[in-house]
């Protein structure tokens, strides 16, 4: 049996059909999606992450707004970034163990690797929070530029396609 479809119907399916095509090529990322990071907590490096908002498409939002210091700029180790509700991405600094193997004290300050001018102190408050320090060379726009120049710092949070 064959229904006839009318001309209305016939632009109905044309365009949807076009939408859905339309809308699956502008869903794709213009890179591959990253894969989580696993915990770089080995000892001697520990990773410091920055919850970040982030496109559907996944594209981190890296500009100054997004690293405001109040006082500090709040980050924390892997183990603590599973709050009730987790941030689309993760931006991931990191700072060295001046003695890997050993836990670092609260109130330990070391600098931000990669970020000249640019301090981290372990506050512990709450567990596994670290602060970034701000200074006169350390700010949101000095965040900003280091993090938009190393987007492959970016990590995977409730977004499965960040970058």
């Amino acid at each position: 049996m064959h229904t006839k479809i009318s001309t209305t119907g016939r632009l109905l399916v044309a365009a949807c059909t076009s939408a859905l095509l339309f809308g699956c090529a502008m869903n794709r990322p213009s890179k591959p999606p990253s894969v989580f990071l696993p915990p770089c907590n080995d000892g001697s490096t520990i990773c410091l992450y920055r919850g970040v908002s982030a496109k559907s498409n996944g594209n981190a939002s890296l500009g100054p707004g997004t690293f405001k210091f109040n006082p500090g700029l709040s980050t924390f180790n892997y183990e603590n970034t599973s709050g009730p509700k987790p941030p689309d991405c993760y931006f991931v600094f990191s700072v060295t163990n001046p003695n890997p193997g050993t836990p670092v004290a609260p109130l330990t300050q070391l600098p931000v690797n990669g970020v000249a001018g640019c301090d981290a102190i372990f506050d512990n408050t709450p567990a596994g929070h670290w602060d970034i320090l701000p200074s006169t060379q350390c700010d949101a726009s000095v965040i900003s530029a280091y993090a938009q120049s190393h987007r492959s710092d970016v990590a995977n949070g409730s977004n499965s396609k960040c970058y």
